[in-house]
């Protein structure tokens, strides 16, 4: 077993992190727009079924060309929320400047990295108002500088919601080869329901231990649950509350909140619509940060201009944001008709060594073009593409991206470098990845 003691500073600067995410939750505008539309059709402070609530949130999806950039969790920092004519977004808006502002205007060091105090985030996050709520578990998907008994830091590759999500599946492996897995935190003070989506939708990675008591039953399927732990949509009801001016879903059989939970590992857009606005209007953002994205955002398509080089950016012992260089695809050299691999990799090389961009590194491609229509989640080269260039076939790879003009590449450094991985004991240097949760209600 791992010593807790010495993970405890990287626990509690991921502490930090999460309670950043209650300004930063890609789907918190999307809240705040389905709340107005609750107000206007139904009035404040109202209740109605679900189903009546879901069927005029497709109506306003026909006719309010704002609302699905609003509900698009894929497309947040890319969708400008500037022109929002509600308050409440441009509140959020400001909030957000300030908290990117404490993030990004320190200098960085000698070496690049810019080193953001966690008590100055956490202060911030003090003053926010009620209705920016953190999430209350979020899973950290990283990678760790220093040895798995005595971590230095953690470098955040990815960030999800918690209550088990991941590692339900993980424990399903396990059980699988034999391996018993013990423990599981606590749940969220009060009352509130947390309910399972369930359902693994005939998809493998959907596969996996149920640990949570109750379940949104959701038709179409089978369910392991009892009946009387299963809470069918009719049984839902959606209320406005004036004081944050925020909706919440009830339980009218047992009267009780409702938070429903995906800890399954199928993307939230893959879900049906009723249970993909479930989970977006009332429960933890199940993708909070997509891989490569940067926490404080990346930037515009639209003012990226000649090549961007943005440092890291740590947060206490934690890394939430790598180096990155930023650049459309006519910025790099390409290989000219019948060049010759020294010729052209020569000049690579030398373009490299002028901007500073390392040897090895994650590259992800936008086609600017793709926001426009919503379609950000097709793109292939959405999760980043490991490239070393003193490999041959990987920068073939890296040629191949570039051959596809006007893309936008987001050049990232692998850290920590794959050459300076770990040692797990007898077991050797070995590259991992961590899955750590962090709630409110204690850590796991």
């Amino acid at each position: 077993a791992q010593d807790r003691t010495a993970w405890e500073p990287v626990l509690r600067d991921l502490d930090t992190v999460r309670r950043c995410y209650a300004a930063l939750d890609p789907a918190l505008p999307g809240r705040v727009a389905l709340a107005r539309l609750f107000t206007t059709r139904f009035g404040s402070g109202a209740s109605v079924p679900f189903l009546a609530f879901h069927r005029a949130v497709q109506e306003e999806m026909r006719t309010d060309p704002q609302l699905p950039g609003l509900l698009s969790v894929s497309q947040h920092g890319y969708a400008p929320l500037a022109d929002s004519p509600l308050p409440r977004i441009k509140e959020l808006l400001r909030v957000r400047a300030g908290l990117t502002g404490a993030a990004l205007n320190a200098r960085p060091d000698a070496d690049g990295v810019v080193h953001v105090d966690p008590a100055r985030l956490a202060a911030l996050a003090d003053s926010w108002p009620a209705w920016m709520r953190p999430p209350g578990s979020v899973a950290f998907y990283g990678q760790l500088t220093g040895g798995p008994e005595d971590p230095a830091g953690f470098v955040v590759n990815a960030v999800n919601a918690g209550h088990g999500r991941g590692r339900d599946r993980i424990r399903r492996l396990l059980g699988q080869a034999g391996v018993t897995v013990a423990g599981e935190p606590s749940g969220p003070p009060g009352d509130v329901i947390l309910a399972d989506t369930c359902r693994h939708y005939g998809s493998n990675v959907g596969l996996r231990d149920l640990t949570m008591t109750d379940e949104l039953d959701y038709p179409g399927s089978a369910s392991p649950r009892p009946a009387e732990r299963r809470i069918p949509l009719r049984d839902l009801e959606v209320r406005h509350d004036p004081a944050l001016d925020l909706l919440v879903l009830w339980s009218r059989t047992r009267d009780r909140e409702v938070r429903p939970v995906h800890p399954s590992l199928i993307a939230e857009f893959w879900l049906p619509p009723a249970m993909r606005l479930l989970v977006q209007a009332f429960g933890d953002t199940p993708t909070l940060l997509i891989p490569g994205r940067r926490m404080f955002g990346d930037i515009s398509p639209a003012t990226a201009q000649g090549l961007l080089h943005e440092p890291r950016i740590t947060i206490g012992t934690v890394t939430v944001s790598r180096r990155q260089w930023v650049f459309r695809t006519d910025e790099a050299p390409v290989r000219a008709k019948g060049e010759a691999d020294r010729p052209y990799l020569l000049r690579l090389a030398a373009w490299l060594r002028e901007h500073g961009i390392p040897e090895r590194c994650f590259v992800r491609a936008l086609d600017p073009s793709m926001l426009t229509d919503g379609n950000v989640w097709q793109l292939k080269s959405r999760k980043p593409l490991y490239i070393d260039f003193a490999n041959l076939l990987l920068t073939g790879l890296f040629e191949r991206m570039l051959a596809e003009r006007g893309n936008l590449l987001f050049l990232q450094e692998a850290l920590p470098d794959p050459s300076a991985a770990p040692h797990y004991g007898d077991a050797g240097a070995r590259v991992t990845e961590h899955l750590v949760e962090v709630g409110h209600h204690g850590r796991s």
